[in-house]
């Protein structure tokens, strides 16, 4: 009679758990860094992995650019869209986070380690849509978060690089009220094709950083090979500040 049971248990529930280990969400994402900006993000899971895409807004200023005259004159160069995406790929089970990034009209493919984020469970709730979601709080790369995630969906993933909880995060914001994700649409069970971002160009996180410093250099040289002789030109990228990642983990002293 045991053995009956359990069969009828395994078959009943197999198709809802299966359902719950894919699908898609589509999340209103809204950045507060010196540019308001408002779109739309998507992200797509299995049980192996998940993948987020930052989409397009109607609105195409994405960053700033400040440099400065001798005279300290302050000009703005703005950097538009590319037609490529960011994109966030995270592989459980190669314990890595591969992300698309564009600089000076280059495309990068940056590898890092799935971020670890020391998440507080509290015993907190609140129903986002028809989800059950448990708040949890956590640094992440300089700042803070607050978010909700939902058991009822028992994966690790969540918007950008947001993971690591034991269900899918559903909102997230961090303290400064610059960032915010909130889930807009959930389907479940819908299959999807994950694959991992290609790009001509790849490199580790560290390693980027690195070169996005040098580039800068480079690119004020540059510049300033063209401006008159007696002038001074000072090609300043964007603050650490106004960036979703303000330090790293490598950039962190321990005693």
């Amino acid at each position: 009679m045991g053995k009956v049971i359990c069969f009828i248990t395994i078959f009943f529930f197999g198709p809802y758990l299966q359902s719950q280990n894919s699908g898609y969400i589509e999340y209103g994402y809204i950045k507060n860094l010196g540019v308001n900006y408002e779109t739309t993000g998507t992200l797509v899971f299995d049980s192996e992995a998940s993948l987020f895409i930052e989409l397009k807004s109607t609105d195409k200023i994405t960053d700033k650019i400040y440099s400065q005259d001798e005279k300290g004159n302050t000009t703005v160069a703005v950097m538009k869209e590319m037609d490529v995406r960011p994109k966030n790929y995270i592989s459980k089970k190669k314990d890595s986070l591969y992300s698309i990034q564009t600089f000076f009209k280059k495309t990068y493919l940056v590898k890092e380690v799935i971020p670890e984020i020391a998440w507080v469970l509290t015993n907190e709730t609140k129903n986002i849509g028809e989800f059950s979601c448990q708040k949890a709080t956590g640094a992440f790369r300089g700042r803070n978060y607050t978010v909700w995630f939902t058991n009822e969906i028992p994966l690790p993933y969540g918007p950008w690089k947001l993971n690591g909880l034991p269900g899918l995060i559903l909102e997230a914001k961090d303290d400064l009220d610059e960032l915010y994700f909130f889930a807009k649409k959930v389907a479940l069970g819908k299959e999807e094709i994950i694959s991992k971002p290609q790009a001509e160009i790849v490199i580790e996180l560290k390693a980027f950083i690195s070169l996005k410093v040098k580039l800068y250099k480079d690119k004020e040289k540059l510049i300033a090979t063209k401006v008159p002789r007696n002038s001074q030109f000072k090609f300043t990228p964007p603050a650490r500040s106004s960036q979703k990642e303000i330090t790293y983990e490598w950039e962190i002293k321990t005693d």
